[in-house]
């Protein structure tokens, strides 16, 4: 599998009054030709749970509309941000019956529209607490995950936390999606992470914060060790999507502009010749 390019849904549209990471129900059909003209492989789709009476995945209709928009745009939906998942709490038993329900609910709607990828943003857990894990395993244990479909999570553990995590699932298809604005925010070693976590890590979300203050800019002009990590990366022969994940501020199209060409530079350089 090479790297292939992509961008989450709302980052190609002016959302006033809406939350960055909101499913964009004004513009989302733009959005495809969008990415197209911008020469890009795929929209990462978005589930917020915020705007779902809108979001056309959550019907058959609207499924059927999403493959042909993909089709006639050459955009293929390969991700799906299950960013529903953030108000949840993983760590607390009580929830586990609505929380598989949901995945269930959510892998259907994949399934019917060939999304390989759901990414799942697992918040509250502690590198210093980890009897915490222990119902997320419990939890993840209990899904029912079909062949072709993998469950990417987000998390703000470790990277030695996460390994030991992924070996206590008996689900196989059960991987990483890395944020390297959120590791840098963290002053996470990320060279050494994808030393650890490669193999496991199918997708990079894109964006760049400070390790300083957290806040998060246009890719580049912050402290994320861009270079390096696309040196490890090279090194490591690393393939998978890399989705962009940065801020539209008060102009998507500048923002996306400037994002896009550092994005696709960036890719080059984990592709050179070693």
């Amino acid at each position: 599998m090479k790297i292939e390019l992509g961008i989450m849904q709302g980052r190609l549209s002016d959302k006033p009054g809406q939350s960055l990471q909101s499913f964009p129900y004004l513009t989302w059909k733009d959005e495809f030709f969008l990415a197209r003209n911008f020469g890009l492989d795929h929209i990462e789709y978005l589930v917020d749970d915020v705007y779902d009476t809108l979001n056309p995945i959550t019907n058959k209709e609207g499924r059927n509309q999403i493959a042909q928009l993909s089709k006639e745009s050459n955009i293929k939906v390969n991700s799906l941000c299950a960013h529903t998942f953030i108000s949840d709490n993983f760590l607390d038993p009580s929830n586990n019956s609505n929380i598989i329900l949901k995945f269930e609910k959510i892998i259907e709607w994949c399934k019917q529209l060939d999304i390989n990828y759901i990414n799942v943003p697992i918040d509250g857990l502690s590198n210093k607490k980890l009897d915490e894990l222990k119902n997320v395993i419990v939890l993840f244990n209990q899904l029912k995950i079909p062949k072709l479909i993998n469950i990417l999570i987000e998390t703000d553990l470790s990277a030695e936390v996460v390994k030991f995590f992924l070996s206590a699932l008996k689900v196989k298809n059960v991987n990483i999606v890395y944020d390297l604005g959120n590791a840098n925010a963290l002053k996470f070693n990320s060279v050494n992470d994808f030393k650890i976590l490669h193999k496991n890590i199918c997708e990079i979300h894109l964006k760049d914060r400070s390790s300083k203050e957290g806040n998060s800019c246009r890719l580049g002009s912050l402290d994320t060790p861009f270079k390096k990590i696309a040196s490890e990366l090279n090194q490591l022969r690393w393939s998978g999507l890399v989705t962009l994940e940065t801020p539209i501020f008060t102009n998507w199209k500048e923002e996306a502009v400037h994002n896009i060409s550092f994005a696709k530079n960036w890719i080059k350089e984990i592709n050179k010749e070693i």
